[in-house]
């Protein structure tokens, strides 16, 4: 696959590595669009946008660039810019293409390992419906904690001090570090016992809202592309 693959006017995320290093506290993800292919190697991108305003791109300045190629597949490429140019209101980088076009793996069946805090409740009464169900107050006694070994869009597995027999349901609230917290309902599927008298429970989700199911996705993607980023084949 080269720049030729990639339809014009098709949404880019610009990431900036330095500014990463240099800023880790604020956003170095800014939103551009494909402009114009100039060669396999050579694309030009809109000026990227990042609160309501332009953000210059130095010559020289590598850059990762993140797109949804044809069949709706996560692409990422590494490129420098070589110039900026202005055609009247139209600001636009050219860049040269550094790398392989590289595949992310479909996020919600993408298995992130990763140690999150949860909580968590057997509840065995509940019927499987596709309506939204009335999840308790947390505070409430019976909630137990525990945490995850890895996590996708459609479950989740739990270590637990205690089993979940197989086909039990768990209101589940899952803490996602700086996003902040999702509830879901999961069916329990598999348990297996493992060191220090714990379980290794793995459960499928049957309810999870849309908003929460956004916010998973989300998270699981900006975990992906840390990976990415401390990956030395992903890098120039």
């Amino acid at each position: 696959m080269n720049a030729n693959d990639i339809i014009i006017g098709t949404k880019l995320e610009i990431e900036i590595p330095e500014y990463i290093k240099s800023f880790p506290s604020q956003s170095s993800s800014y939103i551009s669009q494909l402009v114009d292919v100039i060669d396999e190697n050579t694309i030009t991108i809109a000026a990227p946008i990042s609160e309501g305003r332009y953000k210059y791109l130095s010559a020289g300045l590598n850059i990762t660039v993140y797109f949804l190629n044809q069949r709706q597949e996560l692409m990422f490429f590494n490129a420098v810019v070589k110039e900026y140019k202005k055609s009247g209101y139209l600001e636009t980088f050219e860049a040269s293409i550094t790398s392989e076009f590289t595949k992310i793996q479909r996020r919600m069946n993408y298995r992130l390992d990763a140690v999150l805090d949860c909580k968590y409740a057997v509840t065995a009464d509940r019927p499987l419906t596709n309506e939204k169900p009335e999840f308790k107050e947390l505070t409430e006694a019976g909630f137990k904690s525990a945490h995850t070994k890895n996590i996708s869009g459609n479950g989740l597995c739990l270590i637990l001090d205690n089993t979940i027999d197989y086909g039990l349901l768990a209101d589940i609230s899952i803490d996602l570090e700086g996003m902040g917290n999702i509830r879901v309902l999961a069916k329990a599927i598999r348990s297996t016992t493992i060191e220090n008298k714990k379980y290794e429970v793995g459960l499928n989700f049957v309810y999870i809202s849309p908003q929460d199911s956004s916010t998973l996705t989300k998270f699981i993607y900006h975990k992906q592309r840390i990976m990415l980023k401390n990956n030395p084949q992903c890098k120039k």
